[in-house]
């Protein structure tokens, strides 16, 4: 600690006392601060600790940990530490709460200790459909028994067709004006073979719908099959099919069981006999009869003779 001079002089200090004064004031000055620091140091100790035992506490009361703290553990410690025990002790509680209910389960389960009144009610439905299915059989049976079995089977068949065409029928859209009147019919009958080869159809609630064969659970609309068929919106819009031309005259010839267009190209005559085949006859290029009938309409095609 130093002195000004002009406190010097007015105290008449010599330079000894101010060197001994000076000293002793500067040893004062530094224990004295060395204890304050000392006393604040250790009050904030304390009061930290308050704090991290205070939110120790509050943890351990909101989430029933009981994990116990060491002696100047962090929060943050503390927590990595007793977290993973109190979750572990927290499932083995869980785990003996389920196994018990478990137990009950398999024993209400043994002893038939079920609600008698629910347990009528399925014996009831249960008997219910077992009567509907004897009788489902039983009507089955008589009409089988009342015709051949060809003709059943026949009428049958029939019945599913009609009901096939009344469902493609109404979903059949609307050809624009001036379209080849056989290109429209025989694009409209591939169309058909394509989906039936592929699709169950039924109508269900007066809409025609579609099945999956390979999946019975995909099912969907007739209606969005015909409009996601390129060939038929494109009759729709008037586009003319590549190889067809519409505006070009047809003509019948012998043997030819279709009109072509008077003009028809190779390519076209060969399209138009193998979707003749494919539509109207149900023959693909791997039937034995294939060959022989597309060699006889093809060969009338082109003697040209008009019928």
């Amino acid at each position: 600690m130093e002195f000004t001079e002009d406190f010097i002089k007015e105290q008449g200090l010599t330079p000894e006392q101010v060197k001994a004064i000076s000293g002793h004031a500067s040893k004062y000055i530094q224990d004295r601060e060395a204890d304050i620091k000392n006393e604040y140091s250790s009050l904030a100790n304390t009061n930290a600790e308050k704090i991290i035992q205070g939110a120790i506490d509050s943890a351990q009361s909101k989430m029933g940990i009981t994990v116990q703290r060491n002696e100047g553990e962090k929060f943050a410690d503390y927590l990595g530490r007793a977290t993973p025990l109190f979750i572990d002790s927290a499932l083995a509680k869980e785990k003996e709460s389920l196994i018990k209910l478990q137990n009950k389960y398999y024993e209400t389960i043994e002893n038939g200790k079920f609600d008698q009144e629910l347990k009528n009610e399925l014996d009831s439905a249960k008997n219910k459909v077992s009567e509907l299915l004897k009788k489902e059989a039983s009507f089955e049976d008589t009409i089988k028994s009342m015709v051949p079995k060809n003709d059943y089977e026949a009428k049958l068949n029939e019945l599913t067709q009609l009901k096939e065409a009344q469902a493609f029928n109404s979903v059949k859209p609307k050809f624009a004006d001036g379209v080849n009147e056989y290109e429209s019919d025989y694009k409209w009958k591939k169309a058909v073979a394509e989906i039936k080869s592929k699709y169950n159809i039924e109508i269900i609630d007066g809409e025609a719908v579609y099945k999956e064969i390979d999946n019975e659970f995909k099912t969907g609309k007739l209606k969005d099959l015909i409009e996601a068929n390129k060939e038929i919106s494109e009759l729709k819009l008037g586009r003319q099919v590549k190889g067809v031309k519409s505006h070009e005259p047809n003509i019948k010839l012998e043997d030819v069981p279709f009109l072509i267009p008077e003009n028809a190209t190779p390519e076209q005559i060969t399209k138009m006999i193998t979707d003749y085949l494919k539509v109207e006859r149900g023959l693909d290029k791997l039937d034995d009869r294939y060959s022989a009938e597309f060699s006889k309409i093809n060969l009338a095609i082109r003697k040209q003779k008009k019928a």
